[in-house]
């Protein structure tokens, strides 16, 4: 799973600096995804405090398939396999 975070990592942009949170659904682990002026930054096992209605929600298989580019997360999204909220329209696969 790491290696899959560091590879989705390496692919990420955002034009906004900000944080969300990722909620791998197979396995039920959550990572903070960060946006600053020094890059993207994954840290594992942060959950959200409250609500976390505006998670980033993916499976596992779902998401190694956008990594290695067999889907992009826009196609995911339409059919339902990905969910990103409205707060992370600008965090985008490069």
């Amino acid at each position: 799973m790491m290696m899959l975070m560091f590879q989705l990592q390496q692919q990420l942009s955002s034009q906004d600096k900000g944080e969300w949170f990722l909620f791998e659904s197979s396995k039920g682990h959550y990572y903070k995804i960060i946006s600053s002026d020094k890059g993207i930054k994954i840290r594992q096992h942060e959950v959200p405090q409250g609500n976390s209605e505006e998670s980033i929600i993916v499976d596992i298989d779902v998401l190694n398939a956008i990594v290695s580019k067999q889907l992009t997360a826009q196609q995911a999204s339409e059919i339902g396999i990905l969910y990103l909220p409205t707060n992370a329209s600008n965090l985008v696969m490069i």
